[in-house]
């Protein structure tokens, strides 16, 4: 499968989005002090049912009603959907999930009253 690999960077002093491809990461050259002001996310490689790209710390919702977020499981070396604790083992792996019904409601930045208190 080949993906175009792309970044986004929360910048919590701006309060927006900076989207870079791999490419455009090598020559990236923010101040040390900008580092940590950045949260970073990868694309997954998958869309929503509307077409909009999933990257990692999306809230997507899915037909079920139920909100997942986007995470990279590091148990099973690939995407998976947190379902924020409501099963034991918290993650649905992408192949198990049928994303073409989920739709990207937000992010875990912009958005934390979509997260479980």
């Amino acid at each position: 499968m080949n993906r175009e690999i792309k970044f986004r960077a929360w910048d919590d002093a701006e309060h927006e989005w900076v989207y870079v491809t791999l490419d455009e990461l090598k020559s990236f050259e923010p101040t040390i002090h900008y580092w940590k002001l950045i949260h970073w996310s990868q694309y997954t490689g998958l869309k929503d049912k509307n077409g909009k790209e999933i990257y990692e710390g999306d809230v997507v919702k899915y037909f079920s009603g139920d909100n997942f977020i986007a995470v990279w499981n590091y148990k099973r070396n690939g995407w998976a959907f947190d379902d924020m604790g409501r099963t034991p083992e918290d993650f649905i792996v992408d192949s198990e999930f049928d994303w073409e019904q989920c739709e990207v409601i937000g992010n875990i930045y912009e958005n934390p009253e979509l997260l479980p208190s």
